[in-house]
């Protein structure tokens, strides 16, 4: 009876050993929990930009081909000695970077977009970046200096946004304007001219859009010099008594000074094919620009003009 029990002693305790060697339910990755140390490196070089022209830089990086031994998610940010703000300054293309092991030593880039920007810093701008990971891999988080911004000193230009727009006076007779394929245009000229000669717009509102939008530099505009605003039409759809139109012209000045809209009514229909006219002029002195109508009026907001000097059979070259 002794030797049937201490078989039976042996028996269990050999099961107990084979179902502990057995076990295999801790993660064979989590073993490893810390990685000789390596840094992201570049072979690129530092740039020095200036803020007030928009560019974008390639910078390539690399990572120790010996060490990198496990996949890792690198995480791109901006180091707290970075002076530049992103998104205000600067933009990156990406903020994850993805390497199965070992990828790290074949390289990466990462572009950084630095953005225009005319306000004065009074010093020049940094923009550094680091390199980190959520699960342990040894990459160092050391910042790295890859741009400088310049500081311009310099104030942006002054500009004036127009926004040309039209629509039927009964919207409840007549299509949308924009859904029934006329064309309006505006442009400003040196008055005497033509319609399409020189535009100080540069024809950014004379582009086939509805509505259509522009921007005017002051600094292309000549001191105490009147131009013309020409309004252009190419439409030729008769609605009856629903062709009446009103044309507006919603202006604002970057710096706060003049805020508006212009309104025309009364001028302008659909049946009018190739029809141009001036409908008022506009003027810079200094930072002080001013629009008035034909009547010598000056334009403010929800000013309506009707005196409109008139050209027919208007081609557009453009």
């Amino acid at each position: 009876m002794k030797k049937i029990k201490i078989f039976k002693l042996l028996l269990i305790g050999l099961c107990a050993l084979t179902i502990s060697s057995c076990d295999d339910s801790e993660d064979p990755d989590s073993v490893i929990t810390s990685f000789p140390s390596y840094p992201v490196t570049t072979s690129s070089t530092a740039v020095v930009a200036e803020e007030t022209e928009e560019g974008v830089y390639t910078f390539d990086f690399a990572l120790d081909g010996q060490k990198q031994i496990n996949p890792i998610s690198l995480e791109v940010g901006v180091g707290s000695n970075s002076t530049a703000v992103e998104g205000e300054d600067f933009e990156l293309s990406t903020h994850t970077i993805d390497l199965d092991a070992f990828q790290g030593q074949d390289g990466f880039s990462i572009d950084i977009h630095v953005l225009e920007d005319f306000e004065p810093e009074g010093e020049d701008e940094t923009v550094y970046l680091t390199f980190t990971t959520t699960a342990p891999s040894g990459v160092d988080k050391s910042q790295l200096l890859l741009v400088t911004i310049k500081d311009s000193g310099l104030t942006p230009p002054v500009t004036m946004d127009f926004t040309l727009r039209w629509a039927f006076d009964d919207e409840l007779l007549a299509p949308s304007t924009c859904d029934v394929g006329m064309d309006l245009d505006m442009t400003f000229q040196t008055k005497g001219s033509a319609p399409y000669d020189d535009d100080l717009l540069g024809f950014a509102t004379s582009t086939g859009a509805c509505p259509e939008t522009g921007t005017l530099i002051l600094d292309d505009m000549e001191d105490g010099v009147e131009y013309d605003v020409w309004i252009i039409i190419y439409a030729g759809f008769d609605y009856g008594d629903a062709s009446a139109m009103t044309v507006s012209i919603d202006f604002e000045k970057s710096d706060g000074g003049l805020t508006g809209t212009f309104d025309i009514e009364g001028v302008f229909d659909s049946t009018m094919e190739e029809e141009a006219g001036i409908i008022g002029t506009i003027q810079k002195d200094g930072d002080v620009i001013t629009m008035k109508d034909l009547d010598g009026e000056v334009v403010a907001e929800g000013r309506v003009g009707r005196a409109v000097q008139m050209v027919h059979g208007i081609k557009k070259p453009i």
